[in-house]
């Protein structure tokens, strides 16, 4: 009986816990109660953002995206950085803070769907999750509070801030050693999964023909 009674007052101890701190945070429920439900929502609605990071843009081909990169260049709005021998862009927070951005591109059929943001505070002495939250708050002075926050799996003490507007998912996050932007385009991505699924059961169904 005591051990009973000592189990349950854990188990309350750790749902009150789980209350006061959740895992993941919905800040605007109109949109939804989960991610997934606010994604299909948002997808739903057929708004295209496809604007990303310095005008790039959703649907870019790799010859496009190069193009854009070296006009940036030519306007010296990006840099090569010689310590890394990669281009740059140098987001100011504020007249203290500078952060350092490189970007890794995604294609789907020679179109651009996800653009990857590494970010770096150019002091060498932030922590990534001070980074991380204030990429957070440059976001949220941009496109107001975010949709989702979430804490990370493998990053202790860190989050993981999603703002979703139509088809456009942007998040904010703590990396290994750096903050990560990424800009993704949900109907590109729902679209792989349906193929991947596809393919998936076309080889499940030849496996089982096989046996």
């Amino acid at each position: 009986m005591k051990k009973i009674l000592l189990f349950l007052i854990l188990t309350n101890l750790i749902v009150g816990c789980d209350l006061l701190n959740p895992k993941t945070k919905i800040y605007r429920p109109e949109k939804g109660k989960t991610i997934e439900e606010i994604i299909d929502n948002e997808l739903a609605t057929k708004k295209r953002n496809d604007t990303i990071f310095l005008d790039f843009r959703f649907g870019m081909t790799e010859k496009e995206f190069v193009k854009h990169l070296r006009k940036l260049i030519n306007q010296e709005k990006l840099y090569t950085d010689p310590l890394s021998n990669s281009i740059t862009y140098d987001l100011i927070y504020d007249k203290y803070t500078t952060i350092k951005c490189t970007f890794k591109p995604d294609y789907y059929k020679d179109r651009l769907y996800e653009l990857g943001i590494s970010a770096k505070s150019k002091d060498n002495f932030t922590s990534t999750k001070t980074t991380t939250i204030q990429l957070m708050m440059f976001f949220m002075s941009k496109y107001g509070l975010c949709d989702v926050e979430k804490k990370m799996e493998l990053i202790d003490d860190c989050k993981e801030y999603i703002w979703i507007q139509g088809n456009r998912k942007i998040r904010v996050m703590c990396g290994f050693d750096d903050s990560r932007i990424f800009y993704e385009d949900l109907s590109i991505t729902k679209l792989k999964k349906a193929k991947e699924n596809k393919e998936t059961e076309t080889n499940t169904k030849e496996s089982l023909n096989d046996i």
